[in-house]
């Protein structure tokens, strides 16, 4: 048994299963109009967590987008899976 057995993977949104790539239809690139119209916005990854299932989850910044500060400790912001769910703040006792 392998050290990676026991991990559960997480597929990416828009991934497509090695078996069904074959047949998979080609994603289309935005044109300059529709790439200009997209919004970049700050987003914070979790990256290492105690609660390992944790890691991956993201907050968006969108308050700096209207120049208002934002805060970063153990209470704030709210991260949440990419594909959507509950979202609630790090709580790690090793942030302040």
């Amino acid at each position: 048994m392998s050290r990676h057995d026991d991990v559960t993977h997480r597929r990416l949104p828009g991934a497509v299963p090695a078996d069904r790539l074959r047949d998979a239809t080609t994603l289309q690139h935005l044109t300059r109009g529709e790439a200009t119209a997209m919004v970049k916005v700050p987003t914070l990854t979790v990256l290492c967590h105690p609660d390992w299932r944790r890691v991956g989850e993201r907050s968006c910044l969108t308050a700096l987008l209207d120049g208002r500060a934002q805060g970063l400790s153990r209470l704030e912001p709210d991260f949440g899976p990419p594909e959507g769910g509950p979202v609630e703040p790090l709580a790690c006792a090793y942030l302040s």
